[in-house]
């Protein structure tokens, strides 16, 4: 009799957990992830379901995975379907990924132009670290005739601050898509776009012995208020240091380091009403602003074919030259393109 007892308690119990929803499943999945998100013993991250869990935890708050180590110990495949990237605004990831080594692959992210909004594998960090990761990402631009939004996109981080990215290495892209020839062809971007081929806006970031092959195509329009950046490495950059890194057309047209054979123009910008809108695009950085920033070991080897006034420069687009924005102690040194 005792023990048909307690097996009813039990059954009570499940029962009771399935009509008030308590959030069991999700409570056993959190377990599953091996180690406990120390240095010592980082979440180990395994699958695309761990990685999908993990960031709806980060992006929804939850403490115990903000500040957190992790450690990806296989390649992840995504096919193509709906990615969410890590952290917001308001729930920026702070812990350290180790990639291991590891590729993210067939990651396809489409950005709502209507929207501002950061965009990347990490959407925001604030003092984080990722390193030792590879990723192979596209960004799909639809299309709004806006004005107001503001967008960052990075292969890896959309939008850093105070963050080192170490040992990775990009392929990114950003496109438009006809649905109706299934084709890529070029994005009008309306709005004010930030876009780097590892990071798209940065504060104090630190980017080194990475690499990005970076393919986009893009079309400007807007008015006076529209500043867009493009950078190789970094659109975007307040201070901060970027070394040891090159950035190339594609993985096929590398032959080494210091040079190679191209066989197209990768990179696309077109201005339309170039009198009001402003672009910017630098090889390695898009616009450079900030007290301090050290650039030194970079190339860029790339075929930029910029239209209507885009201000271009083979390593930076612009340093600002205002007495308060300019870099006080800008160093670049041992680069070339």
């Amino acid at each position: 009799m005792k023990k048909f007892s307690l097996s009813f308690c039990f059954l009570i119990l499940f029962g009771l957990l399935a009509i008030f929803n308590c959030n069991y499943s999700q409570e056993v999945f959190a377990d599953n992830l091996q180690g406990d998100g120390s240095l010592a013993s980082p979440y180990i991250i395994s699958s695309v379901e761990d990685f999908n869990y993990v960031a709806s935890q980060i992006n929804a708050g939850n403490s115990n995975y903000i500040t957190t180590n992790y450690k990806l110990i296989n390649e992840l495949n995504f096919n193509n379907t709906t990615f969410q990237g890590l952290g917001n605004e308001t729930n920026k990831f702070q812990g350290v990924f180790d990639g291991g080594g590891n590729t993210l692959k067939n990651v396809k992210i489409n950005v709502d132009a209507s929207t501002s909004a950061d965009y990347g594998i990490f959407n925001y960090t604030y003092n984080a670290t990722i390193k030792n990761l590879a990723v192979e990402i596209e960004y799909i631009f639809e299309s709004e005739d806006t004005n107001n939004s503001n967008i960052n996109i990075g292969g890896i981080v959309g939008n850093g601050i105070n963050t080192t990215i170490t040992n990775c290495k990009v392929v990114n892209s950003l496109y438009a898509f006809d649905n109706e020839t299934q084709t890529k062809t070029k994005a009008n971007i309306y709005s004010n776009l930030t876009f780097g081929g590892i990071v798209g806006t940065s504060e104090g970031i630190s980017v080194h012995d990475c690499y990005a092959l970076v393919e986009f195509s893009c079309e400007q329009y807007g008015n006076s208020l529209i500043s867009s950046y493009f950078g190789g490495i970094v659109g975007r950059a307040n201070g901060g240091e970027i070394y040891n890194v090159y950035v190339a057309p594609t993985q096929q047209t590398i032959s080494s380091l210091t040079g190679v054979i191209a066989d197209k123009e990768n990179m696309y910008l077109y201005i339309n009403n170039a009198s009001f809108a402003n672009v910017y695009f630098g090889g390695i950085a898009g616009y450079v602003s900030g007290r301090n920033f050290t650039m030194f070991n970079t190339l860029f080897i790339g075929y930029l074919k910029a239209n209507n006034s885009v201000a271009y420069g083979g390593l930076i687009g612009k340093l600002h030259s205002s007495e308060t924005l300019m870099p006080l102690s800008a160093k670049i040194t041992q680069s070339m393109y």
